[in-house]
């Protein structure tokens, strides 16, 4: 025979549930060790630039951490599997889910800069090839007024010749290249952007030679020599370039940002202003520059409206975390120099499924709720028809919000405490008026009578109400003992006189109505 009882809730925790954390446990590890395996195949080797990137130095400070993680889980224990066994076990699963998720955490961390480190040298790559390419063009411009003055003066006057050719030499870039550094994408389009004002600074130099000695041959030979503006070659390629130029253009007249066009329009115009620059090379180069950046533009754009739903919508707190991952992976996105062109789509597929996770949580919650406030009022009531006599006026209890209630037990002058917890489990408690240490020995035998009978009483409560499905499992019970025998607390003593006072006021009120009937 048992005692006053604690009962977990409706829904009580059970084998599914620890399968449930187990489960996740395996999860988390399949997906550290493919991170891990991501990071270990990370490598760039690049001979003739001098440049070796790997992570291994980082790996390597972690790998005990990683092997710990990655240690199959196995649970030691002796004798039966009860609360004690479960409670022990649970924080061993949460101390594995714990090391595996900060882990987890360390290799997004190594990955992510690797990814970065890779579009720092791929950048590079891009940077080293607009650079030769450049130049060559510069050069072959130079060689090409070169060519002319060779073919006009160099008989007549070798002298000019060698002190133009001089001047043309010391126009030279001045903007080399670069060795590779960690965060030289942010650099690159800078470079590009000195590099194109060089040109154009040096071509204005060649520009003032060009007319300095066009006026010497021309006062010279008396308008007999082509000036040198005119030196030019047929272009083959101009069909290519005019292809090329109106593609530029229609690209940036769809441009969504005003800001982006005007850049595009001033940037355009130095090319086509450059005579180095207007190239095949140097057109396929900036069209494909504002196809990346608009594509960019637009997928960051898709990100930022994806970023503000997910920070605003109605988050269940069970789903905060995978609400805040997904958060960092969409800031990730937007802050990659490369988004990925699924990147939005994958990042919508998740927040739908987040939102439906999250909508079933708080539908969930509700449920519960409701199932909560269920079992307080069933159980309040069906007490109440027994006989026992709440110390609160029944009609107006709050079943929602209150969580606490104290009833006269029938026949007897002791009481029961009820006590609903948030998580839907209660117990309740046989307590007496008085202090238990002044009873004497025949009063705690009738006291230890009436705790058992109030708990056999109780005991037929659930059994309705596991009639009506309703699962309540025991999670302990206090033995029908001397010790198990409290009185009842200073707070629920003024509830108790409260209610003595009012049904007081209550009878006197109807022996006048009595009276006066009669």
């Amino acid at each position: 025979m048992s005692g006053p009882k604690d009962y977990a809730p409706p829904v009580s925790y059970s084998i599914h549930v620890f399968d449930g954390k187990l489960n996740s446990v395996f999860k988390l590890q399949a997906k550290l060790e493919k991170l891990l395996e991501e990071c270990n195949t990370f490598i760039i080797n690049d001979i003739e630039h001098q440049i070796n990137l790997d992570c291994k130095n980082d790996l390597d400070k972690l790998k005990n951490n990683f092997k710990d993680a990655l240690k199959p889980i196995v649970f030691n224990y002796k004798g039966r599997f009860g609360q004690d066994t479960y409670n022990h076990i649970e924080i061993e699963i949460n101390q594995k889910l714990k090391l595996i998720e900060s882990q987890i955490a360390n290799l997004k961390s190594i990955n992510e800069n690797n990814i970065n480190l890779y579009n720092d040298y791929q950048a590079y790559l891009s940077f080293l090839d607009f650079h030769n390419n450049t130049i060559q063009s510069y050069e072959a411009f130079k060689k090409q007024l070169k060519l002319y003055l060779i073919n006009n003066i160099s008989d007549s006057d070798p002298q000019l010749l060698k002190e133009v050719n001089s001047k043309i030499d010391k126009a030279t870039i001045q903007i080399k290249n670069e060795s590779f550094k960690v965060g030289f994408r942010n650099m690159a389009e800078s470079l590009k952007s000195l590099l194109k004002e060089d040109v154009k600074k040096n071509e204005e130099q060649i520009a003032l030679v060009r007319n300095e000695i066009s006026n010497i041959l021309l006062k010279k030979y008396n308008n007999n020599v082509i000036p040198l503006n005119d030196a030019k070659q047929d272009d083959p390629s101009l069909p290519e370039k005019q292809r090329l130029e109106s593609k530029i253009l229609q690209l940036i007249d769809n441009c969504e940002d005003f800001s982006h066009r005007k850049m595009y329009l001033s940037e355009f115009d130095k090319i086509r202003s450059s005579q180095s620059l207007q190239t095949i090379y140097h057109y396929k180069d900036f069209h494909d520059t504002i196809l990346d950046s608009e594509k960019k533009y637009k997928i960051k754009k898709e990100l930022n409206n994806l970023l503000t739903q997910i920070n605003t919508f109605t988050c269940h707190k069970a789903c905060e975390n995978k609400r805040n991952e997904l958060i960092k992976e969409c800031l990730r996105c937007i802050e990659s120099d490369k988004p990925a062109v699924q990147a939005p789509e994958l990042i919508k597929k998740s927040f739908d499924i987040l939102k439906t996770e999250s909508d079933k949580q708080i539908e969930n919650d509700e449920i519960q709720e409701k199932e909560r406030q269920f079992l307080k009022s069933q159980i309040i009531t069906s007490l109440s028809n027994m006989g026992y006599e709440v110390m609160d006026d029944l009609e107006v209890i709050d079943f929602e919000n209150e969580d606490e209630f104290l009833l006269k037990i029938r026949n007897q002058e002791n009481f029961l405490n009820l006590k609903f917890r948030e998580d839907g489990s209660f117990r309740y408690v046989f307590q007496i008026p008085g202090k238990k240490e002044e009873l004497s020995v025949d009063q705690q035998n009738e006291k230890l009578h009436d705790m058992s009978v109030t708990c056999d009483e109780f005991q037929s409560v659930l059994k309705d109400l596991k009639q009506m499905g309703l699962k309540i499992d025991l999670r302990s019970a206090i033995p029908v003992a001397y010790e198990s025998i409290i009185s009842v607390s200073d707070k629920n003593m003024e509830r108790i006189k409260r209610k003595s006072k009012s049904k007081s006021y209550d009878d006197k009120k109807q022996e006048g109505k009595l009276y006066l009937d009669g």
